[in-house]
């Protein structure tokens, strides 16, 4: 399928209800039970052509008209079931100290063969990153947190195999209201936009199919972002690290993400970031390594209760599926809204009711993570908690 310009703010793929007509062929979104069927696969090119608008929009929540799919019977944890799902609004933003992590505790060492260096002595970091409107109180929380993260992670993992992909997890590259802007102020996006943003990444990009949610990003845009050309080599949308001229800056500079004017779908961008089968594979080829422990920090605060992507267990089998059904081959970092998880959270509510499916995929459903909340006051807690769990888990030494 050919992508609608950006600035078209067209898409000729129209989602009704339950009903998506393609090329007046309709395709019932209830009929979809994994990633790869059919019916899936178009309803998440309805996204990638142009900016879903919401059906419904509450205090920070936006909601796609999928209908729900019942949660199915965790397979990773001795809880029998996950409660009812309902819809429930994202508390306003709030502050808070740190909450209870939910790392794995089991030192199971993954098993990639008869190696000198843990996993293989390879790992691929994927960053899914969110930048929506409603992150603009906490990008600053993130980005300051993310580089001494980074810096004792190549310190940690000095003699590995390293590849790094951040991905957007709003719906478009940049800010929407710059195109127009660039256009007709002389190259400039202010006062609309910051003043350094990169008008001319877009309109001089001959592949602009790879800059829509899921690719992988070398030229943050947006408010707060790095808003420049990253320098990454090979033209790849990743960065392979003992390629890579100047790693530490380059790493800082694609996860520099900031914050924008859209909506966003985290899920949808890091599982069309990995699949082979998705509108941006062609873009991100090569990242991910059959042999290569798959690393996922999962920034998010979308307080979403369905998904495009169906149930939150469907997210775990098919990133697990990735690996071979191997769970010791995966480790997830989330930074997340924890409003509906158990007592005691960061965030206000506490309720227990896991109806936030980011919140469900981290608990049941990810045999190695680290549960953290995005209202916290500081990130870096959970980054470190999660960089002890890959060190663990890989059997690395902790650097002198």
């Amino acid at each position: 399928m050919e992508a609608a310009h950006v600035a078209d703010q067209f898409c000729p793929l129209v989602l009704n209800g339950t009903s998506l007509t393609v090329d007046k062929r309709p395709c019932d979104i209830t009929q979809m039970s994994r990633h790869r069927d059919r019916c899936r696969s178009i309803a998440l090119a309805a996204l990638a052509g142009c900016a879903p608008t919401p059906e419904s929009t509450t205090t920070g929540v936006t909601t796609f008209e999928v209908e729900q799919t019942t949660q199915p019977t965790p397979t990773t944890s001795t809880t029998t079931g996950l409660p009812d799902v309902g819809t429930t609004d994202e508390p306003d933003p709030t502050t808070g100290t740190a909450g209870t992590t939910g790392v794995s505790t089991t030192t199971t060492i993954p098993d990639f063969g008869d190696q000198e260096l843990g996993c293989n002595g390879k790992i691929d970091f994927l960053f899914v990153i969110d930048r929506a409107h409603w992150m603009e109180p906490r990008w600053e929380r993130f980005h300051e947190a993310f580089p001494p993260f980074l810096e004792e992670l190549l310190a940690t993992f000095a003699n590995f195999d390293l590849h790094f992909m951040a991905v957007d997890a709003t719906n478009g590259w940049g800010l929407f209201d710059c195109i127009e802007q660039c256009e007709h102020n002389n190259g400039s996006c202010a006062p609309v936009g910051p003043e350094d943003y990169p008008c001319d990444h877009y309109t001089s990009n001959p592949d602009t199919d790879c800059e829509r949610m899921g690719s992988g990003v070398i030229a943050p845009a947006g408010f707060g972002s790095s808003n420049r050309d990253c320098g990454v080599v090979g033209g790849r949308r990743f960065i392979v690290g003992n390629e890579q001229p100047d790693l530490l800056e380059t790493v800082k500079c694609i996860s520099q993400m900031g914050y924008g004017t859209s909506h966003s779908a985290a899920e949808v961008a890091m599982l069309w970031s990995l699949l082979p089968d998705s509108p941006p594979a062609h873009c991100n080829e090569g990242f991910l390594r059959d042999d290569a422990m798959l690393v996922i920090v999962f920034h998010s605060g979308f307080a979403n209760d369905t998904s495009p992507m169906g149930p939150a267990g469907e997210w775990a089998e098919a990133i697990y599926d990735l690996k071979g059904g191997d769970k010791d081959k995966v480790a997830v970092i989330g930074i997340i809204n924890d409003a509906s998880s158990d007592s005691p959270t960061v965030c206000p509510g506490g309720s227990g009711s896991y109806s936030f499916l980011p919140a469900a995929f981290l608990h049941f459903y990810i045999k190695h993570k680290v549960e953290g909340s995005h209202c916290a006051d500081d990130y870096s807690p959970y980054l470190d908690e999660g960089l002890e769990l890959v060190r663990e888990l890989c059997d690395a030494d902790i650097p002198t």
